[in-house]
C-alpha cells in the first residue's frame, strides 16, 4: 500500500494557543487510490485535518508531507502551487460563484493555473457531459438544483487532475437521492484512480464507500482503519 499523504506529531493551535489544541500530536497515513473517510463529532478537528492536508492551513508543530513534500517548507506561492496542480476541493455548500456560469465554474482552477483557454474549455465540456449537465453549462447556481450544483463543484474540483481529491461533507446540503447520485459519482472517479479524502457524518457513507475511516475525538486520533479494510463500492 502506498502512502500519498502523512501527518507526524501534528499540532495546530489557534489564537493566543493558550487553550485545547485543535489537533493534537496527530500522526496518521492517507493510501493512494483509496477512499478514506474521515469522522468525528463536531469540534473534534476534522475541518482542520482538510485544510492542513490540503495546503490551506499550517501546522503549528509536527510534519505533513505529501507526495514526500514538506508542506510546511514551500513559501506561500510554492504551496498556491501546489494547491492548484496537486489538490481538489469540494464542499458542503459547494462555494460556486453565483455570477459565473456553470462551465465558467468549472474552468476558475484551470485558468488559476495557466492553462490555455482553449484546453480548458474542452477539458470543462468533457467532464460537464461525464457528469451528464453538459446541457446545464451556461446556466448560473441559482437555475440549478442542489444536485446539479455539486454537480458542478465535482467538475471544478477535478479539472486540473488532483492527486488528491478532498471532500468536505459533500453530501450535507443535497437530499438523500441527490446524496446517493454524488457519492456514486465520486466512487466512479475511485474506480478510476482518485485519491479522496472524505470528511463525513454520515456512518452510511462511510461503510458503502471508504475503504478505511479515521475517527477523531477532541482533536486526536481514537481509531484509524484507513488502509486495514476493503469495503466493496456498491
Amino acid at each position: 500500500m502506498e502512502t500519498l499523504v502523512q501527518l507526524s506529531d501534528v499540532t495546530k493551535r489557534y489564537g493566543s494557543g493558550s487553550g485545547e489544541p485543535a489537533l493534537n500530536r496527530v500522526s496518521l497515513q492517507v493510501p493512494t487510490g483509496r477512499v478514506t473517510a474521515i469522522m468525528g463529532p463536531s469540534g473534534s478537528g476534522k475541518s482542520t485535518l482538510l485544510n492542513l492536508i490540503g495546503g490551506l492551513d499550517r501546522p503549528t508543530s509536527g510534519v505533513v508531507t505529501m507526495e514526500d513534500v514538506e508542506l510546511s517548507r514551500l513559501g506561500e506561492g510554492a504551496l498556491a502551487r501546489h494547491r492548484r496542480r496537486k489538490i481538489g476541493l469540494i464542499f458542503q455548500f459547494f462555494n460556486l460563484l453565483n455570477n459565473l456560469t456553470a462551465l465558467d465554474n468549472v474552468l476558475i482552477p484551470a485558468e488559476l493555473a495557466g492553462v490555455p483557454r482553449r484546453k480548458a474549455l474542452e477539458r470543462g465540456h468533457e467532464l460537464l457531459d461525464q457528469l451528464g449537465i453538459r446541457q446545464q453549462a451556461h446556466k448560473y447556481p441559482a437555475q440549478l438544483s442542489g444536485g446539479e450544483r455539486q454537480r458542478v463543484a465535482v467538475a471544478r474540483a477535478i479539472v486540473n487532475r488532483p492527486v488528491l481529491l478532498l471532500a468536505d461533507e459533500p453530501t450535507g446540503a443535497l437530499d438523500t437521492h441527490s446524496g446517493e447520485q454524488v457519492m456514486d459519482l465520486l466512487a466512479d472517479l475511485n474506480r478510476a484512480g482518485q485519491t479522496i479524502l472524505l470528511v463525513t457524518h454520515d456512518p452510511r457513507i462511510a461503510q458503502q464507500y471508504a475503504t478505511g475511516v479515521i475517527r477523531l475525538i477532541d482533536g486526536q486520533v481514537a481509531d484509524d482503519s484507513a488502509g486495514a479494510r476493503r469495503v466493496a463500492v456498491q
